[in-house]
C-alpha cells in the first residue's frame, strides 16, 4: 500500500518548507528563534519551575533547550519526524522524542499538564483532527492550565505566504476563527497576538520601526470600516488560551 504523502514528507522534515537541515544551519537557526522564544516564556508561560510542560510537533527542541535554560524541570518534547527528532538528539536533548500528537496525549491522564505548547502545529490538521487534538488538549490540561501557540494569519497581510508555504498545510486563522474553535474545545480567556519584531540591534530596530510605520494605513483603515482598532498583521499569530 502506497505511503501516505504527509508521511513522506514529515519523514524527513527539519523546518516548514525546508529539510535535511545540516547542525551548523542549526545553530544559527536557533539562535535567531531563542530570542522570540525567551520573548515568550517571559510573558506567557507560569513562574513555577516544576510546571509540567509538553512541547507538542517540538522540532528540534528550540523551546525546550530555552526552557531548560530558564530552569523549567518538567519538559518534554514530541514531534511525529525521525529527522527532527535525530537533530534534538544530537544537540543533547533528550526530552525530544518521537511520537504522533495523538499517541502522546491518549498516554497522558486527565489534568496532568499545565502547559500545552503548538507553535507551528495546528495549521497541519484538518478540522476533524484539529477538534480531536483540542478535545484532548483540554482534557489533559488542568483547570487553568494554559495552551500556547502559533498559526498563519488568515488575516495578516503576507499571511498567504506562510499558509501555501508548506504543502502539509490544511488551515490557516484569523483572531475570530481561533477564538471560536477554542471556546468550542472548552477554553476561555483566549488571546491572539502579532509575533513581534525582537529588537537585538540596528537592523531590528530598523525593521520594528518600518514595521509599525508600514501598518499605520492598514490599522487606520480596518478601524474605519469595522470599528475595531484591533488587528493582527504579522504572518504568524500567537495564541494564549485557559482551560476553562
Amino acid at each position: 500500500m502506497p505511503v501516505d504523502w504527509k508521511t513522506r514528507i514529515y519523514d524527513d522534515y527539519v523546518s516548514s518548507g525546508s529539510s535535511r537541515l545540516t547542525l551548523n544551519d542549526v545553530g544559527g537557526s536557533l539562535r535567531k528563534k531563542q530570542r522570540n522564544l525567551r520573548r515568550l516564556c517571559e510573558r506567557h508561560f507560569p513562574s513555577d519551575r516544576n510546571a509540567r510542560i509538553v512541547d507538542f510537533g517540538c522540532g528540534y527542541g528550540a523551546l525546550v533547550d530555552v526552557l531548560k535554560k530558564r530552569g523549567y524541570g518538567n519538559v518534554e518534547g514530541v514531534d511525529v519526524s525521525p529527522a527532527m527528532v535525530a537533530v534534538a538528539r544530537s544537540l543533547g536533548l533528550e526530552e525530544v522524542r518521537l511520537g504522533t500528537l495523538s499517541d502522546y496525549l491518549h498516554s497522558v491522564a486527565d489534568g496532568k499538564l499545565d502547559v500545552a505548547v503548538f507553535m507551528d502545529v495546528l495549521e497541519h490538521l484538518t478540522r476533524a483532527e484539529l477538534f480531536e487534538t483540542l478535545d484532548e488538549v483540554a482534557r489533559v490540561l488542568r483547570r487553568k492550565g494554559c495552551l500556547i501557540g502559533r498559526v498563519p494569519n488568515g488575516q495578516g497581510i503576507f499571511g498567504p505566504t506562510i499558509r501555501y508555504g508548506d504543502v502539509t498545510h490544511e488551515l490557516a486563522y484569523t483572531p475570530q476563527s481561533m477564538r471560536q474553535c477554542l471556546h468550542a474545545a472548552g477554553f476561555e480567556n483566549v488571546r491572539c497576538y502579532e509575533e513581534e519584531i525582537v529588537v537585538h540591534g540596528a537592523v531590528s530596530a530598523v525593521r520594528k520601526l518600518v514595521w509599525k510605520l508600514g501598518t499605520v494605513p492598514m490599522r487606520m483603515l480596518y478601524a474605519a470600516e469595522t470599528g475595531n482598532k484591533r488587528i493582527v498583521l504579522t504572518s504568524n499569530m500567537l495564541f494564549v488560551a485557559e482551560r476553562a
